[in-house]
């Protein structure tokens, strides 16, 4: 009998999915793997396009504020429930393609990676983070669906769950949160620049009393890291201008205001906020989920392992995180795995569904284990690691698909050699005595079974977790 709980979640997400499905294919007339985005619209189909993804986003809400009215705390309660190794995906709610490329190859790692859903986080408050929640909602549903395979699978484990968070509503509506998102920054920055600010209203305040000496002092602490870079910028300046920017072209209402009517440092304050309060709610689904953190994004992983060693240290002392396993998580999202990504959908499926993966994951924590001990911050020595073991585990499957080849081009030689003298018996009799039994027929029949079995044994070593892996390098190297 299965787990009621896995069947609950299944059963949930097969609703919710549906209803993603629904909306896409009535805003695009195909399938998520289908869609090539929107160049063919013109100015007479315009109108018509409008009018259908407006009455499809409705329908969409309609549904979806029913669903997940009835399952909120379930889904929640469920996906704490569930066992095995858990990662809970954090730093920002947005799901695009860097955050489905995340999670897919932790897939190959985790039992389950839990996502706050991105979609309930558009519709739990007004938004004004950017110009059109509709259109962030559509490719939204689009990043998701390309995962549904991964959703669908009757695996032993779920690789993916959705759970409503409730963080927007949380940030805009609960005080208790409020007032913890604004320590958890303060406190970094206090601890970054060795001050001693009692809130962020103090920050923003000497932000705007001296506000060259505040960029200065955050310049040489390398307390900001925007999105997407892997270290703090030499000049703090120029990434207060794009932050700036940015927020002017794509958001609205009080957010422009807000920027507006600040200098130059207290915009840098801003950026700084933004980009770590976010963790509160990772530390906050980390603890009590009794899983592991997973970003896609360098600076997110840099907040996440300050605030670890200094802010949130008691969590790294109980253990309810592993810096190993966070340190191997962190390595293959870098660069040099980027190759994992060309592991497809039915690859990985497969995979799941035989429960091959857990041989990958044992191979990398024997790769961390081998280091003796590791912090967070070891990613570049554990990412070594795991790309030599993996090196070899590659060329091993290289020489085994060689082998192979090899071994059944024998076998047909053979075979030809034992056609062309069963042929010879019709001119010379007297070789029937040699080849008794064996006509050009049945040597023939031996062949078909020989390329076969050659066919069915090369299939299995690239169907098996080696030789996914080794497609996936070699599609990346072409």
């Amino acid at each position: 009998m299965s787990d009621p709980i896995i069947q609950r979640i299944r059963t949930y997400h097969r609703e919710l999915f549906d209803a993603f499905d629904e909306f896409f294919r009535s805003v695009t007339g195909t399938g998520p793997n289908s869609f090539q985005g929107f160049s063919d619209l013109s100015v007479s189909t315009w109108e018509t396009f409008v009018t259908r993804f407006n009455e499809a986003a409705e329908k969409l809400e309609s549904r979806l504020v029913s669903l997940y009215n009835e399952h909120r705390y379930r889904q929640f309660d469920d996906a704490r429930a569930l066992g095995g190794v858990k990662m809970v995906l954090g730093g920002g709610s947005r799901f695009y393609g860097t955050q489905r490329e995340a999670v897919a190859r932790t897939a190959l790692y985790a039992d389950t990676i839990l996502v706050p859903d991105p979609v309930y986080a558009w519709l739990e408050v007004e938004r004004h983070d950017v110009q059109s929640v509709a259109f962030e909602i559509f490719k939204t549903i689009h990043s998701l669906l390309l995962l549904r395979p991964l959703v669908d699978t009757s695996a032993e484990t779920l690789p993916i769950v959705l759970f409503p968070s409730f963080e927007k509503a949380l940030e805009h509506n609960d005080a208790s949160t409020q007032q913890a998102m604004n320590e958890l920054v303060t406190a970094y920055l206090n601890a970054g620049l060795n001050r001693c600010f009692g809130s962020m209203a103090e920050v923003f305040d000497a932000a705007k009393r001296s506000p060259e000496q505040f960029i200065a002092d955050v310049s040489t602490a390398r307390l900001y890291i925007p999105r997407g870079r892997d270290a703090a910028p030499a000049d703090v300046r120029d990434a207060i201008r794009e932050y700036k920017e940015e927020v002017l072209a794509f958001r609205t209402g009080p957010d422009r205001e807000l920027v507006e009517g600040l200098n130059e440092a207290g915009v840098l304050a801003l950026a700084i906020f933004e980009s770590v309060a976010p963790q509160f709610h990772l530390f906050e689904n980390s603890s009590t989920l009794d899983a592991q953190p997973l970003m896609c994004f360098p600076n997110h992983w840099h907040y996440y392992r300050t605030l670890s060693a200094g802010v949130h240290s008691e969590l790294s002392k109980s253990g309810l995180i592993s810096s190993k396993t966070i340190a191997l998580v962190q390595a293959l999202q870098r660069e040099r795995f980027r190759w994992l990504s060309d592991v497809t959908m039915d690859q990985l499926v497969s995979l799941r569904e035989t429960s091959e993966f857990k041989d990958f994951r044992f191979t990398l924590d024997g790769c961390a284990s081998a280091l003796g001990e590791v912090q967070m911050s070891d990613v570049d020595r554990v990412g070594a690691e795991v790309a030599a073991a993996l090196g070899a585990l590659l060329d091993k499957h290289d020489a085994k698909a060689r082998d192979l080849v090899e071994q059944f081009k024998t076998k047909h030689s053979k075979t030809a050699v034992m056609t062309g003298a069963a042929v010879a018996v019709t001119f010379l009799p007297a070789l029937a005595g040699i080849i008794s039994g064996v006509g050009a027929f049945g040597v023939l029949t031996r062949y078909i079974f020989d390329k076969i079995d050659e066919r069915k044994e090369k299939a299995a070593l690239t169907r098996s977790l080696i030789g996914v892996l080794a497609n996936a390098r070699n599609a990346s190297a072409r």
